[in-house]
């Protein structure tokens, strides 16, 4: 039975917060700039106005674009690789470790792909139908029972759907460089599920032996690493996996002081654009219309009209208590 971890429901919790957040602030800021030229006041600080360029709008949508486009693109490659490692797929070899008996024992036919390649891994990667990828060159160095430890710590991965979390995660990286705290979270649930699928594999054998000599062995090795899939041999997860094997008291949870910080910020910042009233007043004349925008009340809006534009007609606009954040512009 496959089952989905509780960490694919942070990380969702995460995005879908961050997300209906920042498309909230756009959809109160960016009608203020659309074809206008813009003025911000604020009241507080002596009436000093600043102009905002006057598509600031097709620049916020051009920052998004650019950083889904990057994602989009980084996705692409890391299917294309996992491709081209699949065309070098070989038959099962049964002559030296029995690797057919071994798949049927733990129902993972038609499961695993055998790479012909000489660099070394072992990965579960896939969304809808997850697989288990392994290089021969990694066989060739692992005996019987390690090449078992090795099934049984990929075949954990497949079961909980880790692969899924991991692309789904690392997607929301990107999507959110604002929130720089999505990549420790990342970097704890791998090595959280590593030492997990490493405990499973011990207990169904019985013993942590071969395990612990598998991590010995990759640890002196040049492995291959993916973006948005957890590797057997990623060298981070190895020192904690160890410890945790040998029964050492080792805490792998670590948050950078830094990237909480910034995270913390974007969120303040994020919640402050929301609940803060916006008052603003569309002038017209004969030369062009001009926004002006006061974070303050009704004065700060006469404040800046007065001193910037003589006003023939002026349209108010208000998110205090409107339906729509801002009128039409007339």
């Amino acid at each position: 039975m496959i089952q989905i971890n509780k960490n694919l429901l942070i990380f969702l919790s995460l995005a879908v917060g961050l997300g209906v957040g920042v498309l909230a602030v756009l959809t109160k800021f960016i009608p203020l700039f659309i074809d206008h030229t813009v003025y911000y006041c604020q009241h507080l600080v002596g009436f000093f106005s600043m102009e905002f360029p006057h598509q600031i709008s097709l620049i916020v949508i051009g920052f998004f674009s650019i950083i889904l486009f990057v994602t989009i693109l980084r996705m692409s490659w890391l299917f294309i690789e996992v491709h081209l490692l699949k065309r070098q797929l070989i038959q099962y070899s049964s002559k030296k470790f029995q690797l057919n008996r071994l798949l049927q024992q733990y129902n993972l036919q038609n499961k695993v792909y055998l790479i012909e390649n000489n660099r070394t891994f072992a990965f579960c990667f896939g969304i809808l139908n997850p697989k288990i990828y392994i290089s021969t060159n990694l066989l060739s160095l692992m005996n019987e029972k390690e090449i078992e430890a090795v099934l049984l710590h990929e075949k954990y991965h497949l079961k909980h759907r880790d692969s899924l979390t991991m692309l789904i995660a690392t997607v929301l990286q990107h999507l959110f460089p604002f929130f720089p705290l999505f990549s420790d979270l990342i970097r704890n649930y791998k090595i959280e599920r590593e030492i997990a699928a490493d405990q499973q594999a011990i207990q169904t054998l019985g013993t942590a032996q071969p395990v612990t000599a598998v991590l010995k062995k990759l640890l002196c090795i040049p492995t291959l690493t993916l973006p948005t899939v957890s590797a057997l041999a990623e060298y981070e997860t190895l020192r904690p996996r160890i410890k945790a094997i040998v029964g050492e008291q080792y805490s792998y949870i670590r948050f950078s002081k830094a990237k909480m910080l910034i995270s913390f910020s974007a969120v303040v910042v994020i919640i402050s654009m929301l609940v803060v009233p916006v008052h603003a007043m569309e002038i017209h004349n004969h030369k062009q219309d001009v926004m002006m925008v006061c974070l303050q009340s009704g004065g700060c809006v006469t404040a800046c009209t007065d001193k910037n534009a003589s006003t023939p007609y002026t349209v108010p606009y208000s998110t205090d208590n409107a339906s729509h954040p801002y009128s039409v512009a007339k």
